[in-house]
């Protein structure tokens, strides 16, 4: 589907203002999409976004790197990539605990401020007043992964918080055992039980989230 098209479908389902996220992940080298030339890489990203903004004007595009890749698959840095602010409404990381696994203060922090770090993404969102989102996040079994981490739980939802006020989204990824060579983070007893309870208090409680002030108290 071209990206005239997207725009045009988008607006016909009435869904004009969607969030679209262009070659998503895009410093992975899991996808036929990552670059190899960066240059052209961002004119590509450019035109597709103009493209689908001559047909749907009012979506929002979501500019999506994966975490624990500071560099393309050509050697160029993760945000060289980046192809301006007038194309861009969000910046997302998707993180998954892994490579190494966040189990302490000091190895989360190292991960979150790594050029592919999800802290860094939300400071350049910020800085650039875009908003930032976390399309996916979650456990990791694999190997490198944290497995049944609920320190990673906790840890998360203190970055969202900090940055509730540019906060898009954020969407915890679910994937059950049954997929042996996926990241196997689904919230469920019998796979994830002292993460599933530790999202359940923090997530799913109506209290008001805490300030910042409140988690500098607690040891963030």
């Amino acid at each position: 589907m071209s990206a005239y098209l997207v725009g045009q479908t988008l607006v016909r389902n009435a869904r004009p203002d969607a969030i679209v996220r262009p070659g998503w992940e895009f410093n992975g080298t899991w996808f036929w999409w990552t670059p190899h030339d960066t240059a052209v890489w961002k004119q590509c990203f450019r035109q597709v976004v103009t493209a689908i903004r001559s047909t749907a004007p009012d979506v929002r595009i979501d500019w999506n790197m994966t975490g624990h890749q500071n560099r393309l698959r050509n050697g160029d840095g993760v945000w060289g990539a980046y192809p301006g602010d007038d194309v861009v409404d969000i910046v997302s990381i998707d993180a998954y605990d892994s490579y190494p696994a966040s189990t302490t203060q000091e190895a989360f922090d190292r991960n979150c401020t790594s050029d592919s770090g999800a802290c860094t993404v939300a400071r350049f969102a910020r800085e650039h007043g875009k908003q930032f989102a976390v399309p996916e996040w979650g456990m990791d079994h694999r190997k490198g992964g944290g497995g049944d981490n609920p320190y990673y739980i906790e840890k998360m939802y203190d970055l969202f918080v900090v940055n509730r006020d540019i906060l898009a989204y954020e969407a915890y990824y679910s994937a059950g055992a049954q997929e042996a060579e996926n990241v196997q983070s689904a919230l469920v007893a019998d796979l994830n039980p002292n993460a599933a309870r530790r999202y359940l208090e923090l997530f799913g409680t109506p209290e008001p989230p805490p300030s910042p002030n409140d988690l500098l108290q607690r040891g963030q």
